[in-house]
């Protein structure tokens, strides 16, 4: 079945979250892939606008280099830090990021004098999606026949199921367009995080 592709399929062969065309200009960022995302002056700045028709499959795949990824995308509309307590490592405080762009928001998980990890990550405009189809606007009996069947509904957000041994957690919240097919309003993808 299609869900057993796991993220494997969402590893294309694509060069980042810029949309395909021409590269911007200026200084490449500096891949730091360990180096946390600090709030300030010396963090990279964002060298690549986000356009229409920006695929994000780079941010979802499991061995993606985050913080070059995330260093292509223009700065956010807001930014938020949270600190957070370590539930592995007693005593370490680690830091919630999330950024907002129109349309989509970052969840990242910085781990202290560690890796930046992606926690969540939210499309709520068709800007955005990923090479197999996957966007807001998309009819559910598409989205299903990429994802598979769901695992789980509650109102009207479903939840889908990618992987076997660490599954990657996708709820689409769908609405019925004006001649009644469902389609999604949002996407929502939840990596696993150890």
């Amino acid at each position: 079945m299609i869900r057993a592709y796991g993220f494997a399929l969402l590893l294309a062969v694509w060069g980042g979250c810029a949309s395909d065309g021409p590269a911007p200009s200026g200084p490449a960022p500096s891949p730091e892939s360990s180096a946390p995302y600090p709030e300030t002056a010396t963090e990279p700045t964002p060298s690549a606008e986000v356009r229409p028709g920006v695929r994000i499959d780079r941010l979802l795949a499991p061995t993606a280099p985050l913080p070059e990824v995330v260093a292509r995308l223009r700065e956010p509309r807001s930014r938020t830090a949270e600190p957070i307590e370590n539930r592995h490592v007693r005593g370490q405080i680690d830091t919630i990021r999330t950024w907002r762009y129109d349309g989509l928001t970052l969840e990242l998980y910085d781990v202290s004098g560690g890796r930046l990890l992606l926690q969540r990550l939210a499309v709520t405009s068709d800007t955005y999606g990923t090479t197999d189809g996957l966007s807001v606007g998309e009819p559910r009996d598409a989205i299903e026949s990429t994802l598979g069947a769901p695992v789980g509904t509650e109102g009207d957000v479903v939840t889908y199921r990618l992987g076997d041994e660490l599954p990657a957690a996708v709820e689409v919240r769908y609405q019925p367009d004006e001649d009644g097919v469902e389609r999604a309003t949002a996407i929502e993808w939840r990596p696993p995080i150890g």
